[in-house]
C-alpha cells in the first residue's frame, strides 16, 4: 500500500486545514511518527484519541491504515468507508479501500435497481453530504420555471398546460429522488470480526454466516441485534457487537 507518503501528505493537510487545538495536533503528529516507525498499535491509539474530538477523512484514513497493518481488515474497511463519505473522490482513500476489499471473501455493492445504482454513483462521485443541497437546488429550479412560465406566457391555456407539465415532472422527480434519498442515507454497516452468524430471529437458528469486511444495510434494531440486508438480498439478524456503523 502507498502508505508512508500519503501519511505525510494527509498529516500536512490535517495540520493546515483542521481547527484542532494543540493537544490534538500533537497527538496526530505523534501517531504519524509511530506509524512511520512501524509501531502501529501506538499509532492507532493516538489516532483514536484524536477521533474523539475530530472526525474527518484525514483521521479516518490514518485509522484505517493502522488497522490494515494490524491485520484487522474489517475495521480498516470500516474506517476507509467513513473517510470516503467525507471525500468520495480522493484517490488515496479509493486505492486503499479497494486494496482492503480485495482481501475479503465478498465485496459486492448494492446496485440491483435504478435507485441503488444512482445512489452508488452519487456516493462514489459527490458524497452523501452534498445530496441534500442538490435536492434543494433542484426544487428551487422547479419554482423558477413556474415563475418564468407565468411571466412569459400570456395565454391562460398555455400557461396552465405548462404548469401541469412542470408539476407532473416535479411529482415524478419527487418519487424518484425520495427512493434515492432512502438508499443514500440508509444505515450501513461492516462486519468487523473474522465472521459472524446471521440468525432468522434473535437468539434462534443460524441461517448463514457472513465474513469480515462485508457491507450491508441495517433495516432495524432489536434488543442488541440489527436486522440486515446483504447485497444479494439475503436478510437476517446479527449481533450489534459484530458490526461497525459506517
Amino acid at each position: 500500500m502507498k502508505n508512508r507518503l500519503y501519511m505525510i501528505i494527509f498529516g500536512l493537510i490535517f495540520i493546515c486545514t483542521s481547527s484542532v487545538n494543540g493537544e490534538n495536533r500533537d497527538l496526530f503528529n505523534e501517531g504519524i511518527k509511530y506509524y512511520d516507525s512501524k509501531k502501529y498499535e501506538k499509532a492507532l491509539k493516538c489516532f483514536l484519541n484524536v477521533e474523539k474530538k475530530i472526525k474527518n477523512e484525514n483521521v479516518y484514513f490514518n485509522i484505517g491504515n493502522c488497522y490494515f497493518k494490524l491485520g484487522k481488515i474489517g475495521l480498516a474497511i470500516l474506517y476507509y468507508e467513513r473517510a470516503k463519505k467525507f471525500s468520495p473522490k480522493d484517490p488515496d482513500i479509493i486505492h486503499n479501500l479497494k486494496f482492503a476489499k480485495s482481501k475479503i471473501k465478498n465485496n459486492s455493492e448494492f446496485s440491483k435497481n435504478l435507485y441503488e445504482k444512482f445512489a452508488l454513483y452519487w456516493e462514489n462521485n459527490f458524497g452523501v453530504y452534498l445530496f441534500k443541497y442538490f435536492v434543494v437546488c433542484s426544487y428551487v429550479l422547479f419554482v423558477f420555471l413556474i415563475f418564468m412560465a407565468r411571466k412569459s406566457l400570456k395565454t391562460k391555456k398555455l400557461r396552465y398546460f405548462l404548469y401541469f407539465i412542470i408539476l407532473s415532472v416535479c411529482f415524478a422527480y419527487s418519487l424518484f429522488i425520495g427512493r434515492v434519498n432512502n438508499e443514500i442515507f440508509a444505515k450501513k454497516g461492516i462486519v468487523i470480526g473474522k465472521k459472524a452468524q446471521i440468525c432468522f430471529s434473535p437468539n434462534e437458528t443460524v441461517a448463514f454466516e457472513v465474513y469480515e469486511g462485508m457491507k450491508f444495510k441495517i433495516l432495524k434494531e432489536r434488543d442488541g441485534w440489527y436486522f440486515i440486508e446483504l447485497p444479494d438480498g439475503k436478510c437476517g439478524y446479527i449481533r450489534k457487537s459484530e458490526v461497525g456503523i459506517i
